[in-house]
């Protein structure tokens, strides 16, 4: 429902007035999104200019569309209303991303300030939770479980600077707890309990500054294509892939938020030139992998869906659709490198009316490491069998390299291995991305 409405615009839209700090704490504290925050560079009489059509609209309504007439579309519309000579939203015809509208303003305008990052409450909860022992983690839920009685506990007689860690997050996690179940007198009185047992310790707060990751100024645009040349069961071959967005993991990561990643549309075409055949190779019509490393107070779990319609002798003759979901956990192992573990469910429909729909199951292990800003390398083993049919089981790993040569530039390598009980296939490809 939350989707639908949102691509076919049966979502209401409006503009209004308010202040600046409400609008701050909703999207950090109750949304948890993180915030980029641009100054422009308007003068007063701009200003007042863009007030008066704000003042204009406030009662005004339009139909709101994730892909297109979103947030970031309405906002350059207020900034083309001061500056029409700028021509903003007829750079976005068939779909708007707000990092290439951070892009388009930074590359051909003036208007931007320096960026101020403002970490939303659940990611700073994140960071302040790497800094913890497994005790100290262990203590914090049982206060917010109330297993433990903050006496119980015995914190004044640990090092000040540790008990201040533990009452200082146990407080941030039921301030996240409010926000995100509306249960606020559930709470309460814990959270004030916190808060004053706090004030006895005569330290300063223990609250880290969260490090300022990459401004989306540096987001690279959202539409890849894609060229390449390949070479399967002794055939060699050419291939084209399109995507008209969003970002997914091995894109260059400046700019975005790490372990979300979403594509639309995303379709490859096989050209076998020694046999003249053009065959559709996959339409991905949507994906979304959701992988937050797993948090032991907030219980992250990771998750990912994926819908398509592809062409596989390997697995079936002709066009088929298949619905593909899964859920699981993600590790951070090192600063650059991330493992991933989790049960994978696919649906596959078949195109003829004669056969069955199949359901497949099995585990899914994937890793993945960013040796540099520039380079990133990954693998993915997959191992599924029909649910009535243990037995007959599909296993499919893939080996993906990429460099970031430029900033709209990028090759990559990539070996894909599958196999059944009856058969096997290997598959080399190189391929260069262009991102527009």
């Amino acid at each position: 429902s939350y989707a639908y409405k949102g691509i076919f615009g049966k979502y209401e839209g409006k503009f209004s007035l308010a202040p600046y700090s409400t609008i701050v704490k909703e999207y950090g504290d109750l949304e948890h999104r993180d915030i980029w925050e641009f100054p422009l560079n308007l003068s007063d009489q701009e200003i007042y200019f863009l007030l008066l059509h704000l003042w204009e609209l406030d009662k005004g309504k339009f139909k709101y569309y994730f892909l297109d007439e979103n947030c970031s579309f309405q906002l350059l519309s207020l900034i083309e209303a001061v500056r029409p000579y700028l021509n903003l939203t007829e750079q976005f015809s068939m779909w708007t991303i707000p990092g290439d509208t951070i892009k388009a303003l930074a590359d051909n305008t003036d208007l931007l300030g320096p960026p101020v990052y403002r970490p939303s409450l659940g990611t700073l909860l994140t960071e302040r939770v790497k800094t913890l022992s497994t005790e100290e983690i262990y203590l914090i839920q049982e206060i917010i479980n109330n297993t433990k009685s903050l006496s119980d506990i015995q914190l004044f007689n640990r090092d000040p600077q540790s008990a201040a860690r533990i009452l200082e997050i146990a407080a941030d996690y039921l301030l996240f707890y409010q926000y995100d179940t509306k249960e606020q007198t559930k709470s309460s009185p814990l959270f004030m309990s916190l808060l004053r047992a706090r004030s006895r310790l005569p330290i300063k707060t223990q609250r880290q500054v969260i490090k300022q990751i990459s401004s989306p100024k540096q987001f690279t645009h959202s539409g890849r294509l894609s060229l390449g040349v390949g070479r399967e069961k002794e055939k060699m071959f050419w291939q084209i892939d399109l995507r008209p967005a969003y970002y997914d993991r091995f894109d260059p990561p400046a700019g975005h938020r790490q372990g979300a990643y979403f594509s639309i549309l995303e379709t490859s075409i096989k050209i076998f030139p020694n046999d003249n055949i053009l065959a559709l190779n996959q339409i991905t019509l949507l994906k979304i992998y959701s992988l937050p490393p797993y948090d032991p107070l907030l219980q992250t779990m990771s998750w990912k869906f994926k819908s398509s319609i592809y062409n596989n002798a390997f697995l079936r003759p002709g066009l088929s659709a298949a619905l593909e979901g899964g859920i699981g956990l993600t590790k951070q192992l090192r600063k650059r490198s991330i493992f991933n573990i989790g049960i994978t469910i696919i649906t596959h429909l078949q195109d003829s009316p004669q056969k069955n729909n199949f359901l497949f199951l099995g585990p899914e292990f994937s890793i993945f490491h960013n040796f540099s800003k520039t380079t990133t390398a990954g693998c993915t083993i997959s191992t599924t069998s029909p649910v009535n049919e243990m037995e007959n089981y599909h296993i499919k790993s893939l080996l993906h390299y990429t460099l970031q040569l430029s900033s709209d530039f990028s090759f990559s390598l990539i070996h894909e291995h599958e196999r059944d009980s009856t058969q096997f296939k290997n598959q080399f490809r190189l391929m260069g991305q262009f991102y527009f």
